[in-house]
C-alpha cells in the first residue's frame, strides 16, 4: 500500500468516524430519544469489551504458553479499576505490569 493510499484510508475513516459521532447530533437537536441514549451510555462498555476480546483472540491456543500472562494483566487491570474507577490508570498499570511481566520472564 503506497503512501498516498495510506493517507486517503485514514482520511476515510476519520470521515466515517465524525460522520456517526455528529450525525445524531445534528439529526436531534433537542433531546436524544431514550433508545438511542441508552446505546451511547453503554456504547463505551461495549467497545471496551469488544477490545479486550480482539487483543485476546490469539492468546490462549494451545501452542502459545502466553496465556497466562494476559490472565495476570486482566486482574490486574480490573482490580485497578474496580478501586480507581479511572480506565486510564488500569490501562497503564495493566500495560506496566505486563511489560515487567513479558521482561522477567
Amino acid at each position: 500500500m503506497s503512501d498516498t493510499q495510506r493517507f486517503l484510508m485514514v482520511l476515510i475513516m476519520m470521515a466515517a468516524t465524525m460522520i456517526t459521532r455528529l450525525l445524531p447530533l445534528l439529526l436531534f437537536k433537542k433531546e436524544l430519544p431514550k433508545k438511542l441514549r441508552k446505546t451511547v451510555n453503554n456504547l463505551p462498555y461495549a467497545l471496551m469489551g469488544l477490545l479486550v476480546v480482539y487483543t485476546l483472540k490469539d492468546s490462549f491456543t494451545p501452542n502459545n504458553t502466553y496465556g497466562l500472562l494476559e490472565l495476570v494483566v486482566l486482574v490486574v487491570i480490573s482490580v485497578v479499576y474496580r478501586f480507581s474507577d479511572h480506565v486510564l490508570l488500569s490501562i497503564g498499570c495493566g500495560l506496566s505490569v505486563y511489560l515487567v511481566l513479558v521482561n522477567i520472564l
